[in-house]
């Protein structure tokens, strides 16, 4: 992928084609992959384990299972996401001069991935 990334740039390549062709590239991959370990968690496990014990780029493991990685996130935590909102009072914090509260909302199984 990084040399693909390489030679669409060197080449010049329109971005829409150099974006569809590592869209095809990607689905090779993954599709590989999921041959080879057809379980999503075991195969997300292995590719974290190979992608994240380097200095290599993490990009690999969340383009062929990040779906997976952040379903594994939502269920470790009760399926309940914490996100900053912008508050006109004080907040829990401040960021960029801005007061922000941190909101908790709990996703039903039409939100899930």
């Amino acid at each position: 992928m990084k040399l693909y990334q390489q030679t669409a740039k060197t080449q010049r390549l329109d971005k829409e084609e150099a974006a569809a062709n590592r869209a095809m590239m990607m689905m090779k991959f993954r599709s590989a992959c999921e041959s080879i370990c057809p379980n999503a968690l075991e195969l997300c496990e292995i590719l974290l384990d190979m992608c994240y014990t380097t200095n290599k780029s993490k990009q690999f493991v969340w383009d062929v299972c990040g779906d997976t990685i952040i379903q594994n996130l939502l269920t470790k935590n009760n399926n309940t996401i914490h996100f900053p909102v912008l508050t006109e009072t004080e907040g829990d914090f401040k960021f960029g001069g801005e007061s922000f509260i941190i909101k908790e909302k709990k996703l039903g199984e039409d939100e899930l991935l």
